[in-house]
C-alpha cells in the first residue's frame, strides 16, 4: 500500500472541537451564510409541488396538467441547461465570490417576475431567469465553502450544504399551508414573493468570506492566500504546519497544471484518471435526481390524489412533512460521511431506494384492484409511509454527498469546469424527470415506478463497480485517489482513502 500525507500528521495549533477555537469559529461563520445559496435552490424547486395544491394558483393558471404542468415545472431546468456552461467561466476569471453575487441578483428579478405574473409566459419567463441564475450562487458557494473550510471539517460543512437545501421544501410547503386561508391571488404570490429572502441573505453573507485561498494562488496573489489559510486554519500563524503544508500542495498542484496546460477543456478527458472521474461525476449527479425520487420532489400531489388524499390542506401538511423528513434524513447522512465513507454509503442507501420502491410499486397496485374499505384506508398511509422511508435512504447518501463527493473528486484544474459539467447533466436530468414524470403519471400511473426500478438496479451495479472511497486528508489528496488507483481492480470493498486509527491516510 502506498502511504498519502495525512492531515492527523501535521502539526495544527487549532482545538480539536470547533467552536472552542476562535479561529475555526471564524471559519465556520465565514461560510455559514452561504447555505442560503442552497437554500434558495431547494425552496425554488420546491414551490411548484407546493402550488399544485393551491386552488387559486390551479385557478390562475387553468387547472395544468400533463404536458402543460411539465412545462411549468421543467421550464426552470430549461434556464440552468442554458447558463451551466458559463459557470466556469465566471468562477475562474472573477473568482468564486462574483458568482455568488452575480446568481444572487438574478435569482432575486426571477423571483420578482414569478411573484406578480399574470400569465403563463410570464411566469416561465421568471423561472428561467431562476434557473440561469441560481446555480452560479449555489455552485460557486459550494466551491468556495470547500476550498476555504478547514480540511477537518470540510466532509460535514459539505455535506451539510444540501441540508440547507432540503430545508428549503418543507419551508415552502408550509408557507403554502398556511397561505391556504387566504382567498385570492396573494394565496400563491406569497409563497414566491418569499424566494427573495433566501438570495438576500446570500448577497449578506458575502461580507463575511474572503476570496478562495486557491483561486488567489492561481492569479498570483500568494502572500494574501497565505494569510487567508493562516487566520482560517491556524488562528492566523502563518508557519503553522497544517497552513505550510497545504499552500505548499495548492501551490505544486497549481504549477504542475500550469507545466502540463491542464486547464483547457479538453484536459477533462485527456488522461485515464481524468476520463473516470469525470464519469464519475456523471452518474453521481444523474443517480441525485433519476432514481425516482423525482416524483417525490415535483409530483407528490399528483400522487397523494390518485392514493384518495384530494383535501388541500391534507395535501400540503403531507408535503410539509416529507419536506422535515427529508432535512433531518440529509442531516443524518451529513453526520456519517466521515464516520461511515462514501462508497458505502452510496451502495446502501442505492440498495434501500430499490427496496422501498419495490414495496411502493406492490402496494400502489394491490390498492388499484383493493376489495374493502379496510384495505382501501390502510394501503394510502402504507404508501405514504414508504415515501417517506424512499426519499429518506435518497437523502441520506445520494443527496447528502453531492456537495461533497462530486467537488472532492476534480481536481483544481478542472474543478470549475467539471462543476459546469455537473449542472449541465443535473438540468438534462431535471428537464427529463420534470417534463416526463407528470405524462407517465398520467398516462400510466404507478406502472412508471417499474422503470425507476430499472434504472435503481442499474445504479446498484455502476456503484460498486465505479464508485471510490475518498474520505480522510485534503481536498487535493482526495482529487489524486482516481489518479492512484485507476490501473487496480476493485476489491471486495473497492480501493479507498481512508483515516487509519486516525493517523494515517492510506491507500
Amino acid at each position: 500500500m502506498q502511504s498519502l500525507s495525512s492531515i492527523t500528521e501535521w502539526k495544527n495549533n487549532t482545538h480539536k472541537v470547533w467552536w472552542k477555537d476562535p479561529g475555526l469559529r471564524n471559519n465556520v461563520l465565514s461560510v455559514v451564510l452561504l447555505y442560503f445559496t442552497s437554500f434558495s435552490v431547494g425552496y425554488t424547486e420546491a414551490t411548484m409541488n407546493s402550488l399544485q395544491a393551491l386552488p387559486f394558483w390551479n385557478e390562475a393558471f387553468g387547472n395544468p396538467s400533463g404536458i402543460r404542468l411539465g412545462i411549468l415545472v421543467a421550464c426552470i431546468s430549461l434556464g440552468q441547461l442554458v447558463s451551466a456552461p458559463f459557470i466556469h467561466f465566471i468562477l475562474d476569471r472573477f473568482g468564486r465570490r462574483t458568482a455568488i453575487a452575480f446568481g444572487s441578483w438574478g435569482t432575486l428579478a426571477g423571483a420578482f417576475i414569478t411573484t406578480f405574473s399574470r400569465n403563463q409566459p410570464m411566469f416561465v419567463t421568471g423561472r428561467v431567469i431562476i434557473g440561469a441564475s441560481f446555480r452560479f450562487a449555489s455552485v460557486g458557494a459550494m466551491v468556495l465553502m470547500s476550498e476555504l473550510i478547514h480540511p477537518r471539517l470540510r466532509g460535514i460543512s459539505a455535506a451539510f450544504f444540501m441540508v440547507s437545501y432540503c430545508a428549503g421544501a418543507p419551508v415552502a410547503a408550509w408557507v403554502s399551508f398556511f397561505c391556504l386561508r387566504w382567498h385570492s391571488d396573494w394565496q400563491w404570490r406569497l409563497v414566491l414573493l418569499l424566494q427573495v429572502v433566501a438570495p438576500i441573505a446570500s448577497l449578506i453573507g458575502l461580507i463575511f468570506p474572503p476570496e478562495s485561498p486557491r483561486w488567489l494562488i492561481r492569479r498570483g496573489k500568494h502572500d494574501e492566500a497565505l494569510k487567508i489559510l493562516a487566520k482560517y486554519h491556524a488562528n492566523g500563524d502563518t508557519e503553522d504546519e497544517l497552513v505550510q503544508r497545504e499552500f505548499q500542495e495548492i501551490v505544486e498542484h497549481i504549477q504542475r497544471d500550469k507545466e502540463a496546460d491542464s486547464t483547457r477543456w479538453k484536459n477533462m478527458l485527456r488522461t485515464s484518471g481524468n476520463r473516470y472521474r469525470m464519469l464519475v461525476v456523471t452518474l453521481a449527479v444523474c443517480g441525485s435526481l433519476i432514481l425516482g425520487t423525482g416524483i417525490a420532489r415535483n409530483y407528490f400531489t399528483i400522487v397523494l390524489k390518485a392514493i384518495g388524499i384530494k383535501d388541500p390542506s391534507r395535501i400540503t401538511a403531507t408535503n410539509g412533512g416529507l419536506g422535515i423528513w427529508n432535512m433531518v434524513t440529509t442531516a443524518a447522512g451529513a453526520m456519517l460521511v466521515d464516520k461511515a465513507g462514501r462508497r458505502p454509503m452510496y451502495f446502501w442507501t442505492t440498495l434501500g431506494l430499490l427496496a422501498s420502491l419495490c414495496v411502493i410499486t406492490g402496494l400502489s397496485a394491490a390498492f388499484q384492484h383493493h376489495t374493502n374499505d379496510t384495505q382501501s384506508a390502510i394501503i394510502p398511509i402504507a404508501i405514504i409511509v414508504f415515501f417517506f422511508i424512499f426519499t429518506g435512504f435518497h437523502k441520506a447518501g445520494w443527496n447528502a454527498l453531492y456537495s461533497l463527493y462530486i467537488v472532492e473528486i476534480l481536481p483544481l484544474s478542472i474543478r470549475s469546469k467539471g462543476m459546469s459539467w455537473a449542472n449541465v447533466v443535473d438540468s438534462l436530468m431535471l428537464l427529463y424527470t420534470s417534463f416526463v414524470d407528470p405524462i407517465a403519471l398520467k398516462a400510466i400511473q404507478w406502472k412508471y415506478y417499474f422503470v425507476y426500478i430499472g434504472i435503481d438496479t442499474i445504479f446498484l451495479g455502476l456503484v460498486w463497480m465505479l464508485f471510490l472511497e475518498t474520505r480522510g486528508g485534503t481536498i487535493e489528496q482526495a482529487s489524486l485517489v482516481f489518479d492512484r488507483v485507476n490501473n487496480m481492480n476493485n476489491s471486495t470493498e473497492g480501493p479507498e482513502l481512508i483515516l487509519k486509527s486516525e493517523t494515517t491516510l492510506e491507500e
